[in-house]
């Protein structure tokens, strides 16, 4: 399969670009998972959950159903290692499913001194980290000097890939598992890899957790910084702040409890009902009242 992201391949696209400069600059990180926000308000909570990720009610909010097994390259192999390893720190906090040492990476940060010239040099050199299984392009959220994207496949309503249908000009997803409703999707997204390009230059001043931090927020969902308010605590502002001003040293509770009412929630449903269910559980976590189904 085209998809299939081995460390061979990985290996070759560092090495078409130059890699990040051997000293990042980066500080000192921590071991804490997370560090508090202020204080919390169930209408920031929903207008949390309604805002990080782009999905249209009637869309599906995607994520990882397989095992995650993350690597980072590009810095120093210490610097790569505790990235990778505080990441898989986090994943397994928020509930998502972890794979093995020695799995098959799918969730990658790759750090370098030009991001847009090496993710062009890395479209034209292996264009399948670009398009999903039926040939649709992938869509690249850009944040500041990062760019993020997510190949997807299907599942579905039994949690098994979705057959792949060749149709002429185009092909496209088939499930008989289930006949589909207005409340139930005949089949579901998730996530086959997530992509993460970093400049060195932006990891300044940051600590490898905060880099980690960063980049599993980005990828274990489809969020976007720029839709994150200012005024709630996030680690998704570590990159795009003034060099001077205050960030999160860690994920916040906000964002481990986002991550956990996403790789908690209802499968099978649209976006809208995806987020009425996170609310709950976001509500639950952080206020203590009790979720409601």
């Amino acid at each position: 399969m085209r998809l299939l992201l081995g460390l061979a391949v990985l290996g070759a696209a560092m090495t078409a670009w130059p890699a990040a400069a051997e000293e990042s600059g980066m500080a000192p990180s921590g071991d804490e998972i997370v560090v508090e926000g202020k204080r919390i308000d169930k209408k920031e909570i929903d207008q949390f959950v309604g805002a990080l990720v782009n999905t249209p009610g009637y869309g599906q909010i995607g994520r990882y159903e397989f095992e995650v097994c993350p690597v980072a390259v590009g810095l120093q192999p210490h610097q790569t290692d505790a990235i990778a390893k505080r990441i898989r720190a986090v994943a397994a906090a928020a509930g998502a499913p972890v794979g093995k040492a020695g799995c098959r990476p799918n969730l990658l940060v790759l750090i370098t001194v030009n991001p847009d010239e090496f993710v062009a040099a890395l479209r034209t050199k292996h264009p399948g980290f670009f398009r999903d299984p039926i040939d649709q392009p992938v869509d690249i959220i850009r944040s500041g000097p990062t760019l993020a994207w997510h190949v997807e496949g299907r599942l579905d309503q039994d949690g098994l890939p979705a057959t792949v249908v060749e149709g002429g000009a185009s092909s496209y997803y088939s499930s008989s598992s289930m006949i589909p409703s207005r409340l139930v999707p005949a089949t579901r997204p998730h996530f086959l890899a997530g992509i993460l390009v970093l400049s060195v230059e932006s990891l300044r001043g940051l600590s490898t957790t905060q880099v980690a931090d960063y980049a599993t927020m980005r990828l274990l969902a489809r969020t976007d910084p720029a839709r994150a308010s200012s005024t709630t605590p996030t680690i998704l502002t570590v990159i795009d702040a003034p060099q001077d001003s205050l960030v999160p040293t860690t994920l916040t509770n906000w964002d481990l409890s986002y991550l956990k009412a996403l790789y908690g929630s209802i499968e099978n449903r649209y976006a809208g009902s995806q987020r009425g269910h996170m609310q709950r559980l976001m509500r639950d976590d952080l206020l203590g009242s009790k979720p409601q189904n």
